[in-house]
């Protein structure tokens, strides 16, 4: 499952996917794990490299409980 959301998060139509959702649906659409939650963001590990030592993260900031913007690195 992980290669097919891998792929979905490349899509030009994650953007319009991902804003305006609450964590709730998210987190039943993501099959990685959350590193850190809180009201005004959100973690979830993508890939890990060299041992756990490099990680590739979606990062999630929320607004009113909706996500407004996301970045991954």
């Amino acid at each position: 499952m992980k290669k097919s959301v891998i792929g979905f998060l490349d899509s030009e139509d994650f953007e319009k996917n991902i804003k305006g959702k609450r964590i709730e649906e998210i987190e039943k659409v993501l099959d990685f794990p959350l590193e850190k939650k809180c009201n005004e963001e959100c973690i979830f590990i993508l890939e890990r490299y060299f041992f756990g030592l490099f990680r590739k993260r979606l990062y999630l900031y929320f607004h009113k409980g909706l996500v407004r913007d996301y970045f991954i690195g």
